[in-house]
């Protein structure tokens, strides 16, 4: 009788061993993917398979583009361009209301020229909000951000991408930045395109001056 008793307890003792076992397999599983940053199928068959993902780290970082597009927005919901002049102005030069004033008023904080958004160069990691119309920039302004400026010389066409010729070289300074210009006179559009960190361009688009 007694054996008859204990076959029962051992049967159990044994199915909650594997249970166990089976628990820390999984909390292993799940533990080393957390570490990894991956994902799993944990089970399929011909018709479907499940999968978990997990992640350790943070979002990912936006991309240049995404940036560029959240810039622009922030642009358009404040109505910028309302009553502006269609003259580029470089930084501190009169009329104070010109499109690119408008931008470089917008953008910049109180206290420095980083702009308010946090958005960086790729490259450099500034946060420089540049608003001139030349490449001559102290070296502590290379690679800025963002770079406002009049479209005779700085549009979409005259930007070079590598390889670039000893008298283009200065161009890099512009790498992994943000690019808003726009034509001299009366043209109603603003353009805007971006610079990666490599030099290369990516698309360009434009928003209507008013």
């Amino acid at each position: 009788m007694s054996s008859a008793k204990n076959k029962p307890a051992k049967e159990q003792v044994f199915q909650i061993v594997i249970l166990v076992f089976l628990i820390t397999i999984m909390i292993t599983v799940v533990i080393g993917f957390l570490i990894s940053n991956t994902s799993v199928a944990l089970f399929s068959n011909t018709s479907e398979t499940v999968t978990f993902s997990f992640s350790s780290g943070a979002l990912a970082e936006p991309t240049q583009e995404e940036n560029l597009e959240q810039l622009i927005q922030h642009i358009k919901n404040v109505n910028l361009f309302q009553g502006s002049n269609h003259q580029y102005s470089a930084s501190g030069v009169d009329p104070h209301n010109a499109w690119s004033r408008r931008i470089e008023d917008y953008l910049i904080g109180e206290t420095t020229n980083e702009n308010i958004f946090n958005f960086k160069n790729l490259r450099s990691g500034s946060k420089a909000v540049v608003n001139l119309n030349t490449l001559a920039l102290d070296d502590s302004l290379w690679n800025p951000a963002i770079f406002i400026a009049d479209g005779a010389d700085f549009n979409y066409d005259s930007i070079p991408t590598p390889p670039l010729s000893e008298e283009e070289f200065d161009y890099t300074r512009l790498w992994g930045t943000m690019m808003i210009y726009k034509s001299f006179g009366r043209d109603e559009r603003i353009y805007y395109f971006y610079i990666d960190e490599n030099g290369f361009k990516g698309e360009l688009n434009s928003i209507r001056f008013n």
